[in-house]
């Protein structure tokens, strides 16, 4: 049987923290309140198992056809049964890793060099691809890498190529037909036998496969079968447990070619035109399903962005003072009347904010604040304490009265215990408080206890410990931790470079994505079908 093997360990068992993968998600854990996952659950649902570090096509076919290659060697060498061990499987995909960064960066002396995005391992084999660039060849014995099934086995799975277990399956419908076409074109080529063996491969012999295994290398004649396969495995459900999941997906994929159809949009510009969009306007009208989902996406991650700008505004005046409590906080913020422009845009105080009331400030705030857009992070990163603690209230506030009519309708979604919904009720209920009262309880309520909840509940667990500060007696103490406030990534973005690799749209140098004549067909399609 050539998909069947016996048991034999996982081999994502093996990575260590030196692997690229495991370095961004402990990077993404640094979620102090934990309050990102929530943002990024509602994006979740409507991306088919596509992540932030997943933004190529090529791999959705590359990994079932690599995985198949190593299972049926593994078999035939076991006489129609296999114990394969892992360390073997990393290096052949090591291996692999080398030849698709090699096929997709190599260029010929009369080509224009393109940087092309998301191309695993780039930075852990440059040495080897300069070399074999300079010299014209290599020993393809790569070190480091390999991180291929651990970064797209989740939007394979979610387009029902591959499936979990140990070990990892390639499923006998879509992920076997991808094998099976690839297996035909590459019949003959010199460069598959040495992903098993290792050896010398050539600049001349990349050439003369690189569009077999170069990242942009969809967009070709040759693979012209293997594009339409995924093509197909994007837009129809794969049976009735993907039912549910491509509905959502789809309804994705139609907003995206709805919109590049009239102008050209990055991800991050598509989400703010439909959070602007559905939230400036106050009237009921419908919204579909899609829209309401984005919109409470971006409103989620806004809101925890203002959170966090809040909550390492206290943490650097805490570590300031390396002991203190939050009323020795909030004294030393009010010591500040004098703000930066990227603040007094937003909102020009006339008089020390400090001194006024919810209601006045409220006034103050523009009802368009935020609409067309939110500051970068490295932007609120670069602000006094004081005034980070502002700019994260006025987008909180703005956000809260953004979602007013939305709210009334039934059209956000809740989450229980979350300290973005314990914040619009605080904010409900503070029209007659000063300002700095409603920051003081929104800091202590919805900063300070989340996170000395959230983290306690993680070292119980033996997770690392992320504490920013504690309680000594009557004060809280320092452990000196950086904290700066972070803004969830979208995932949109990695939808979209598929959907650019699957020629369905195109981008320009800007990062912007617009329609082409195949997406408008299946533009016509999805709006037939939803």
């Amino acid at each position: 049987m050539p998909f069947s093997t016996k048991p034999w360990p996982n081999p994502l068992n093996g990575l260590t923290l030196a692997d690229p993968l495991i370095y961004k998600i402990n990077h993404l854990r640094q979620d102090a309140l934990e309050i990102r996952r929530i943002d990024q659950g509602v994006e979740k649902e409507w991306v088919a198992g596509i992540t932030t570090i997943s933004p190529r096509a090529r791999y959705l076919s590359l990994l079932p056809w690599a995985l198949s290659e190593f299972y049926e060697r593994e078999i035939e060498r076991g006489r129609g049964e296999a114990e394969i061990d892992p360390k073997d499987l990393r290096r052949f995909l090591q291996r692999l890793e080398v030849l698709i960064v090699s096929a997709t960066d190599l260029t010929q002396p009369d080509e224009e060099r393109v940087r092309v995005n998301g191309a695993l391992g780039r930075d852990t084999h440059h040495a080897l691809i300069k070399q074999l660039q300079d010299s014209g060849r290599i020993e393809l014995s790569p070190k480091g890498g390999g991180s291929i099934a651990g970064v797209y086995f989740m939007p394979c799975q979610g387009f029902g190529i591959l499936s979990g277990g140990i070990p990892i399956r390639v499923t006998k419908g879509r992920g076997k037909v991808l094998y099976e076409t690839r297996k035909k074109l590459l019949d003959g080529c010199p460069l598959v036998e040495r992903l098993f063996e290792g050896g010398t491969i050539t600049k001349d012999e990349v050439f003369s496969w690189r569009d077999h295994f170069s990242l942009q290398g969809l967009l070709t004649d040759t693979a012209t079968e293997e594009r339409e396969h995924l093509k197909t495995y994007f837009t129809t459900s794969y049976g009735p447990v993907g039912d549910a999941h491509y509905r959502c997906f789809r309804g994705t994929l139609k907003w995206v070619l709805q919109n590049t159809k009239e102008e050209a949009l990055s991800p991050g510009e598509l989400i703010t035109s439909e959070y602007r969009h559905c939230l400036a306007d106050n009237s009921s009208k419908a919204f579909e399903p899609h829209q309401t989902n984005w919109v409470n996406y971006e409103f989620r991650r806004r809101g925890h962005f203002g959170l966090e700008m809040i909550f390492s505004a206290f943490c650097d005046t805490l570590t300031s003072q390396v002991a203190g409590t939050l009323r020795d906080v909030i004294a030393e913020w009010t010591e500040t009347d004098v703000f930066p422009d990227t603040l007094m845009r937003i909102v020009a105080f006339h008089i020390s904010p400090w001194d006024l009331s919810w209601k006045v400030f409220l006034n103050m705030l523009s009802d368009k604040s935020f609409l067309d857009g939110i500051p970068t992070r490295s932007a609120a990163r670069s602000l006094t304490p004081e005034s980070r603690a502002l700019l994260g209230l006025c987008l909180i506030a703005s956000c809260w009265r953004h979602i007013s009519p939305w709210r009334q309708q039934g059209l956000m979604l809740e989450f229980s215990d979350s300290p973005l919904d314990r914040t619009l009720e605080i904010l409900d209920r503070s029209s007659g408080k000063r300002l700095v009262d409603v920051l003081t309880q929104l800091t202590e309520d919805c900063t300070i206890a989340p996170h000395l909840r959230t983290t306690w509940r993680k070292m119980k667990q033996g997770q690392k410990c992320s504490l920013r500060f504690y309680w000594d007696g009557d004060v809280f103490r320092s452990t000196g931790t950086v904290t700066r406030p972070g803004f969830s990534g979208e995932r949109l973005g990695s939808v979209m470079s598929m959907m650019a690799d699957l020629g369905l749209v195109e981008t320009d140098k800007s990062g912007r994505y617009t329609v082409t004549n195949a997406g408008r067909s299946e533009l016509s399609n999805l709006e037939a079908s939803l």
